[in-house]
Order: C-alpha cells, then sequence, then structure tokens
C-alpha cells in the first residue's frame, strides 16, 4: 500500500514541524523564564496547561495536514477535521494514559478526584467537551483548577522526575 500524498501537503508538514521545534524551543525558555518568578506554583502549572494546549492544538494540526482529504489549511472543512482530531486524541490519550501529548511533554497528568487514578471516558469527554468551549479553562480557581476540572471532578499534577 502506497500513500499518495501530494508534494505540497509534505512540504507544509515540513514547515508545521520546523513551527513546531520553535514552538518547543519558545515553550523551554518560556518556562525556564517562569520558575524565575516567586510565588504560589499555580502560576508555573498555569503556564505549562497552556502550553500543553498549544502542543495538543499543533499536533491536531499536523495529523489534519496528512489526511488527503481533509482540504486545505484555513477551510471549514480543515478546521473541522482539526477540531475532531483535537477532542478525539484528548479524549483517548487523557482516558488510557492521563496525559495527552502536551501534558506528557510538559510533565503534567490528568487525575479523577474521586479515586486519584486516570479519569474515566465520560470524564474525558466532558473535560475535552469544556475545553473546545475555549472559556472555562479560562475561569481558574485559587488551587489551578479550570472549570472543566471542577465539573469533571478531575485536577492536573505535576510529575515527578527522577532526575
Amino acid at each position: 500500500m502506497t500513500l499518495n500524498i501530494p508534494k505540497s501537503r509534505i512540504v507544509r508538514v515540513t514547515h508545521l514541524f520546523q513551527a513546531c521545534n520553535k514552538i518547543s524551543q519558545l515553550s523551554k525558555l518560556l518556562l525556564m523564564w517562569h520558575f524565575l518568578w516567586r510565588g504560589p506554583s499555580l502560576r508555573k502549572v498555569t503556564i505549562r496547561r497552556i502550553l500543553a494546549l498549544a502542543i495538543d492544538w499543533f499536533s491536531a494540526i499536523l495529523i489534519t495536514q496528512l489526511i488527503p482529504s481533509s482540504g486545505d489549511y484555513g477551510t471549514r472543512t480543515n478546521s473541522l477535521f482539526t477540531l475532531l482530531i483535537f477532542s478525539f486524541q484528548i479524549v483517548i490519550l487523557v482516558t488510557l494514559t492521563g496525559s495527552s501529548f502536551g501534558h506528557r511533554f510538559l510533565g503534567l497528568k490528568v487525575l479523577s478526584k474521586k479515586n486519584n487514578q486516570k479519569p474515566n471516558l465520560f470524564q474525558s469527554i466532558l473535560r475535552t467537551f469544556l475545553i473546545v468551549l475555549a472559556f472555562p479553562p479560562l475561569l481558574v480557581d485559587k488551587d489551578g483548577n479550570g472549570l472543566h476540572d471542577r465539573i469533571a471532578k478531575t485536577h492536573i499534577v505535576r510529575i515527578k522526575s527522577n532526575s
């Protein structure tokens, strides 16, 4: 089986990978700069969550660009594919592993408040639906939990590194 991916799509994906690499470098700089701030850990978790969301969105864009029938970048069809892939990958990865691509890259994990384990499928779907609405994640309490986490009864924790 061979894939017939047009050369223009391969070029676009290559540019997106280069942009993601630059964003990754920028995120590392922002995190290093952010750790210089004094104050509650809320700021550290919040910036990590925003960067994780950006990484997840860019990964959805990259995947969408590899689908031949997704349309050109920026069209309605392409945007819908990107949103669906973003939602699907977040629900599946958070349900199965507790972390999306962005969470894992930045050392975060989603846990259920009930049992401090990975969230169940319903919690992941509800949480992702509220993230897609964009407004609930912006409403954060003093512990750094967004409205989407409070409604889904989940919370974000930092993964302890061995080093």
